[in-house]
Parts: C-alpha cells; structure tokens; sequence
C-alpha cells in the first residue's frame, strides 16, 4: 500500500515537472541544422526559377572578409529534404509565401501581413521557437513577383541582414543555455565598463588591464578571440577607419614567436557599414570587416570590427578566427553575436537613461 503511494506520489510530481517545463520551452526538442544555414520553404517553380535565382544571388553570396570562399548562407530547399519528417525542426527556416496563401500563415502574423502587403506590398513576419529550440521562422509574403523582385534587389535588400541578426540571435538563445563565465563578466566590467549580455564558461581571459580585455575560445584547429577596449573621450572624433588600433595590437596582442603580433592585412580592402542598434536612432555605431595576418609568423584569418560612442568615450570590439585551413564562417558568427549583442546592449541601457 504504502509502495503504491509513492508511485503516484513520484508520478504526479512528475507530471507537474513536465508541466513546468513546457512553459520554458523545456520539454521541445533541440533543432537541427548548422550556423548560416536556412531552410527554404518555397514551390519548385520558385526554388527553380528567376524567384530562386534572386534570393541566391542575394543570401548565397560570397561572405566579405573570409579567406576562402564561403556564401554568407546556405540555402536547403525543401524539395532537396524530401519527406524528412525532421524539417520542420530547422532553426532557421524561410517560408515564402504569395498574397494568395495568407491562410497558411500562423493565426498572429496574418491580419498584420494583409495590412503590410496592401501598403507596401511585402511583409516579414518572424515566430520564434515554434517546434524546436532555438529555432526562427521568416515568413515573407509578397503581393505579386514584380513586387518580390524589386525587394530581392542585391544592393538594396534588407533580407540578408534580417537573417543574420536572426541567425544571431538563435547563436545566443542557444549560448543563453550554457554556463556563464560570470566571474570574467564582472572583471570585463571592472576594466572596461562594459557589461556583456552573455559569455559562455569556455572562453578564456588572455590578457586584462584597463580599459582592455582579450579573450579567447580553443576550437578544434584553431581559436576564437575577442577584443574590447575602450577609448576615453573620442566620441567626438571622427572614425574612418580601425587601422589605427594596429599600433595597439603591437603591444597588446603579441604573436607566438618573438617580435610577431596581429595587424591588418592590407591586401584585401577594409568594407565599412553603419550599424542601426538600439531603440533610438542617432547612436553612431560602425563595423569593419576584413582580414588580419601575423607580423613576423605564417598565420593569418578574417576579423569584424565593431565600434560605438558610449558617453564622451569609444567603445570598440573585435572579434578574429585563427582556423587554418577550414572554415571559418560558423566560428566567426558566434563571435559577431556576442560582439553585437553587447554592443546593443549598451546603447539601449544609456539611451534609456537620456531625458
């Protein structure tokens, strides 16, 4: 008698549990799929035709700054799944979608998709997490094929950069999981002034003084580094360009044999953009890509640069990969979304706090 109560007793806490858990997404399965891969959700006519060829030419390009060639995303199409009954557990999933198939959409996302595609003719619509974490769903619905061409215009499409941020932010819901190395967060925000959103327990201190960190992540061939450091009362100056920190990296970033250290390469010309972070606009925030090799050593990779206005100082971070002879590209992603996310994370904490 008594062996049967504590069987419903264990059972029913059990249930409980579990029932806990689901709310926390705690009972949904991992997704599949790698870092900068999308699956695509489109009919065969489009996958096959001038809609496919667009999309493509714009998410399929060669990524800037990498050493060997790597598309910025790898596009699965689901016709190449087949009837894979796993699918619909990729992280990043594009579903496209016409005016006519509105009923398809999730019941949230359709009275706002019909009121985008009778103003602009195209609406983006993301669910989070639906049958997996960490995974994203981007619907795009477009009025007619002249309207999505227009939109799948390579030099002017926000399309790329929408699914960066959501592949970054799923690198970080999935980061949000792991252990927290809060002791180096609290030592980064001591030196620096910069509290970071997140840091997994791996990365590793590899040099700390003020107003400098330099941190570190072995990988299988390699190593990821970041680097944040700040510059007291230079947000008034004007930023054109990083290579100015190389006379830094001189002193703070000292290569494996004596003499060397991490400078610019120079061969491969620096991309500059703005960056939009924050809730407000005016925040100046600017990134570079490029490629970085060792004065003095055969060793070499791509780097991101981020750099943003933080009060009257200059906040900078860069992120670099030392992987030879693989890819880089999944690495250097995780690096970009810790970087951003701080970054971010900055400017919407002091932009809360103007009047």
């Amino acid at each position: 008698m008594i062996q049967r109560r504590s069987w419903r007793f264990w059972g029913g806490l059990l249930i409980l549990l579990m029932g806990g858990s689901c709310s926390d997404n705690g009972l949904q399965p991992d997704s599949l799929g790698a870092v900068a891969e999308i699956m695509l959700d489109c009919r065969a006519e489009e996958w096959q035709g001038e809609t496919g060829r667009r999309l493509r030419k714009v998410l399929s390009a060669e990524q800037y700054g990498l050493p060997q060639p790597e598309p910025w995303f790898r596009l699965l199409p689901t016709q190449d799944l087949g009837a894979n009954k796993f699918k619909d557990r990729h992280r990043l999933i594009l579903r496209l979608r016409s005016a006519e198939s509105l009923e398809s959409l999730p019941t949230e996302l359709q009275n706002a998709s019909a009121r985008a595609l009778n103003t602009k003719g195209i609406y983006l619509g993301v669910v989070l997490h639906p049958r997996a974490f960490p995974q994203a769903e981007l619907w795009l619905v477009y009025r007619d094929t002249a309207t999505l061409f227009t939109y799948l215009d390579p030099q002017t499409s926000p399309l790329l950069d929408r699914l960066q941020r959501l592949d970054q932010r799923l690198i970080l819901d999935r980061i949000g999981r792991l252990n927290r190395a809060d002791t180096l967060i609290a030592l980064i925000k001591d030196s620096v002034g910069v509290d970071l959103p997140a840091l997994p327990g791996d990365y590793r201190l590899r040099s700390l003084h003020k107003d400098w960190v330099w941190l570190s992540r072995e990988i299988p061939n390699g190593t990821m580094n970041w680097c944040l450091w700040r510059v007291k009362g230079s947000a008034s100056l004007p930023l054109k360009s990083p290579a100015f920190r190389d006379s830094l990296f001189q002193k703070a970033l000292p290569g494996p044999s004596p003499g060397s250290y991490y400078r610019t390469e120079g061969l491969v010309p620096l991309r500059q953009r703005a960056l939009a972070l924050g809730p407000k606009a005016g925040s100046e925030a600017l990134e570079f890509r490029g490629l970085w090799s060792m004065h003095g050593d055969f060793m070499g990779g791509p780097f991101v640069h981020h750099a943003w206005v933080s009060g009257s100082d200059r906040v900078h971070s860069e992120v670099f990969v030392y992987n030879p002879n693989e890819a880089k590209r999944g690495w250097l992603r995780e690096l970009e979304a810790l970087s951003l996310a701080c970054a971010d994370s900055m400017i919407r904490r002091e932009n809360s706090l103007k009047p």
